[in-house]
């Protein structure tokens, strides 16, 4: 026993003497004399003074106490305070207790000491023969990478759901929100574990979120989320492929703010499925933009994009610009965006397109998309949807039988 809590227990114990220890006949008994006590300051080996604090005592004093006094007691120490140290790891922030101390988190970490990294790593379907497009939601940490966890409906919205299949490669988020047996799980419900999902206001990427653990007990199957993602069938953008990857639209209506010189980035460079990837020059990566001009007038339903075709570098959120035959670009904005323009997510994986709807769409003969964000370097392919040229979609309606 330190010299400094071996001091603070003989003043305890003459404290237990004089103040004498809060009594009756049972232990939720008023503790008046609480007020009473005072605990000792000491002055540690560095020269800092510490204010020792009023704790529960521990076990083993327990069995002292009751040798003094056999009455319903209540029994305290001085300690020093826990929070002396910070116990609290990654920025957590510390609160004396009566029993010790408990942590206040910083987003994206949990446990007694804020020492496990609890952002999201990963999200993946369970309990259906669909493929990676409906089941129950299972997650990873970063904290737990090779352990499958479910979420529950705690904090789950709709958005959730749309940030869940997005990141599984369906552009155009969820159809539907599920819970209860819809899908079954092969694991036993003894050894599920669970999570409550927290993400920011502003989160993009299911990747921004965290998860809080939920203890097992009390989760029913009416609690557990499973999602239905839009595929091409149920949500997709009305329209046809206006011809970048299929090669109608020239190379002439192909331009590019700049382009890295000592890559394949002729001409055809970023078309949809393509061998050949646009990447602007590095000098260019704060504002770069590829171009396409319609020539005639169109109606542009969605935007499709794929990510570089050999490489992990990818363009992972961007936003649009049109024009019709003025010189004044128009950032484009759906119906859900409140600042001046809609910021698309881009691509994640190498092989899996990313698909967007426009909603409203847009008429417009010059197309611009500007990469905002990227991994290794701005690449991108794609391809846009919609209906054109509409001169020719007016003159059938108006073409006599």
């Amino acid at each position: 026993m330190a010299t400094g809590e071996r001091a603070a227990l003989i003043w305890l114990c003459l404290s237990f003497l004089l103040y004498g220890s809060v009594q009756g006949a049972n232990r939720d008994v008023q503790q008046p004399c609480l007020t009473n006590i005072k605990c000792p300051t000491r002055i540690s080996d560095e020269g800092d003074v510490i204010e020792y604090v009023l704790k529960e005592a521990p076990k083993e004093l327990q069995t002292l106490f009751s040798l003094l006094d056999k009455r319903t007691v209540f029994h305290h120490v001085c300690r020093e305070p826990a929070c002396l140290c910070n116990p609290c790891f990654n920025g957590g922030s510390c609160h004396e207790t009566f029993e010790g101390f408990t942590c206040s988190c910083p987003d994206g970490y949990i446990g007694n000491s804020c020492e496990t990294f609890s952002m999201i790593l990963s999200v993946s379907v369970h309990g259906t023969d669909h493929g990676t497009s409906e089941g129950r939601v299972g997650f990873t940490s970063h904290g737990s990478p090779s352990q499958v966890k479910l979420f529950t409906n705690e904090a789950w919205s709709m958005n959730t759901s749309h940030l869940v299949c997005q990141h599984l490669g369906y552009s155009r988020g969820a159809y539907a929100t599920l819970s209860g047996n819809v899908y079954n799980t092969t694991d036993s419900n003894s050894s599920l574990e669970y999570g409550d999902i927290r993400c920011g206001q502003d989160a993009r990427n299911i990747s921004e979120c965290w998860y809080e653990s939920r203890p097992r007990d009390g989760v029913i199957s009416d609690m557990i989320i499973a999602v239905v993602c839009c595929t091409s069938p149920v949500c997709g953008p009305e329209g046809e492929p206006l011809g970048i990857s299929s090669g109608i639209i020239p190379d002439s209506a192909i331009t590019k703010s700049s382009c890295d010189a000592s890559l394949d980035c002729d001409s055809t460079a970023g078309r949809l499925h393509s061998n050949a990837t646009w990447i602007p020059a590095a000098n260019d990566y704060a504002s770069p933009w590829i171009q396409i001009h319609l020539e005639s007038l169109h109606l542009v339903t969605g935007v499709v994009t794929q990510s570089h075709h050999s490489l992990d570098d990818s363009t992972t959120s961007y936003t649009i610009s049109f024009r019709l035959d003025t010189d004044t670009w128009i950032s484009y904005r759906d119906v859900y965006t409140y600042s001046n323009s809609t910021v698309f997510q881009g691509n994640f994986r190498r092989t899996t397109p990313v698909e967007h709807s426009f909603h409203p769409p847009l008429m417009a003969r010059f197309i611009r998309l500007h990469p905002r964000t990227y991994v290794g370097s701005p690449s991108l392919r794609f391809d846009l949807i919609g209906y054109g040229p509409l001169a020719d979609y007016i003159g059938d309606i108006y073409e006599p039988n």
